[in-house]
């Protein structure tokens, strides 16, 4: 997945997480929810499987970035 769990923790406590979340499957969602907001500003102009099929380093940070945080505040 173009986020993962861990990426979560640059800017959220795993105590955190844990107290927001009550499942992976929680976490999964709100992650893959925070992606599908992304593809929707960026899928007229740009290549969205490609981008968002990246893993690690071949990820753009700022996406990266965006995207995580767009899951902390998504509730799934």
């Amino acid at each position: 997945m173009f986020i993962e769990k861990e990426d979560l923790y640059t800017a959220i406590c795993e105590y955190q997480l844990q107290s927001i979340t009550t499942s992976a499957v929680t976490i999964r969602m709100a992650i893959l929810a925070a992606i599908d907001e992304a593809k929707s500003y960026l899928n007229a102009k740009y290549d969205c499987e490609a981008i968002f099929s990246a893993k690690g380093d071949d990820r753009h940070a700022t996406l990266v970035s965006y995207t995580h945080l767009r899951a902390h505040e998504t509730k799934a």
